[in-house]
């Protein structure tokens, strides 16, 4: 890849990627210069996460974990949930580190996609395998039938009773 089309790129996703403490600017220029220039086109299909939409989902899904899963630290995430996320402190720290966390991540993904094209997608995904859905979805439907006629069985007792105590 050409240099000029490498700083651009980097130009482009600057709010995404720095500042970072654990990828200067010159090593993923240095990484982009490796690529080949077909490999352009993919990179800009990445899905970077915003860092500052990751400090609001800190903010509020912070005591679940849910910024440590959107960022495949599952390990942590599941630790964070556990431990009612660290007894409060580890929510209030993670607050602070949510951009950076989060600019790391995604130059990590840039790196990964450079090394592994078939990675270029990254990010937040969200392309569902819609047979998996519908296969779900089959399996549930007697349950949740079964559900559905419990409930208007319930009401039904509940709306003739209210019937009786108020004739």
């Amino acid at each position: 890849m050409e240099q000029n089309s490498a700083i651009a790129f980097l130009e482009e996703k600057r709010d995404y990627l720095f500042p970072n403490k654990d990828y200067s600017q010159t090593e993923l220029v240095a990484a982009l210069l490796t690529a080949p220039e077909e490999l352009m086109y993919s990179l800009q299909d990445i899905h970077f996460i915003n860092p500052t939409l990751m400090l609001g989902i800190s903010v509020i899904g912070g005591p679940v974990g849910l910024d440590r899963f959107l960022l495949k630290e599952i390990g942590t995430g599941i630790l964070k949930v556990i431990t009612a996320g660290g007894f409060g402190f580890w929510v209030f720290a993670d607050i602070f580190t949510a951009k950076k966390r989060c600019r790391a991540y995604n130059c990590k993904l840039l790196i990964e996609a450079i090394s592994d094209p078939s990675k270029a997608s990254g990010g937040l995904n969200l392309n569902v395998d819609m047979d998996k859905v519908v296969s779900v979805a089959k399996a549930a439907a007697p349950g949740l039938k079964a559900i559905r006629k419990a409930g208007k069985e319930f009401s039904d007792t509940l709306d003739s009773e209210k019937i009786y105590r108020y004739r």
